[in-house]
């Protein structure tokens, strides 16, 4: 009988626990059809980390900010592609590269739009020479 009441004590105490725990505990990841740098945009990861600059996205205003970002081969996605049903609007914050060997600097299913922060704001898109 003593062996019955640590089993039902133990589990009162792990029910009790699993009240206590935040429902953010139990949420899951939201992945947005969104990469850079052959990286994805989740709702745990808003930044990717690009050279010495970021890119950030904000999912309730589809855009991403491109801060001194510099975008380099990303296999298979290209350096920014977003599979988003609605339209993506790219901020750009100083200087911002895509330097890719073989694949599209920017891809996207709806439309794009660039704005610029500051005067100095500004976008390189350049393919490197193919060597045989």
């Amino acid at each position: 009988m003593s062996k019955t009441r640590k089993l039902m004590g133990l589990a009162a105490a792990l029910a009790f626990a699993m009240v206590m725990l935040p429902a953010s505990a139990f949420a899951d990841t939201t992945q947005y059809d969104l990469f850079v740098n052959g990286e994805q945009f989740t709702s745990e990861k808003l930044t990717i980390e690009c050279g010495e600059g970021t890119a950030t996205y904000d999912p309730a205003t589809q855009t991403l900010a491109l801060n001194n970002a510099s975008i380099t081969n990303a296999v298979d996605y290209g350096g920014i592609h977003s599979k988003l049903t609605g339209d993506l609007t790219i901020a750009l914050q100083g200087n911002n590269s895509i330097t890719l060997d073989d694949n599209m600097g920017i891809m996207a299913a709806g439309n794009i739009e660039i704005t610029g922060g500051q005067a100095t704001s500004q976008l390189t898109s350049t393919e490197k020479p193919r060597t045989a």
